[in-house]
C-alpha cells in the first residue's frame, strides 16, 4: 500500500487512540473499518486524500452503490 495522505491520517488517528489507552481490540476494529473506507473512497470516488470529499459526496455515492445491487 502506498503512503497517501489518507494513510497518514489513519495512522495519526491510531496513535491518538493508543494515547487514549483504548483497548487493542477496539483500535484494531477502528483501523480495519477505516482501511476499508479508504479503499472504498479510492475505488468508488477516486479520492486519495481526506480533504478530497465531503459528507454529502460520500452519502450520494453510497446511495448509488446500494441502488446498483
Amino acid at each position: 500500500m502506498n503512503n497517501t495522505a489518507f494513510d497518514w491520517q489513519i495512522d495519526e488517528f491510531m496513535v491518538y487512540c493508543r494515547s487514549k489507552r483504548l483497548r487493542e481490540k477496539t483500535i484494531a476494529s477502528f483501523e480495519q473499518s477505516l482501511r476499508l473506507f479508504e479503499r472504498w473512497c479510492r475505488e468508488q470516488l477516486a479520492v486519495e486524500a481526506v480533504c478530497g470529499f465531503s459528507y454529502s459526496v460520500v452519502m450520494e455515492s453510497s446511495d448509488d452503490s446500494l441502488a446498483e445491487k
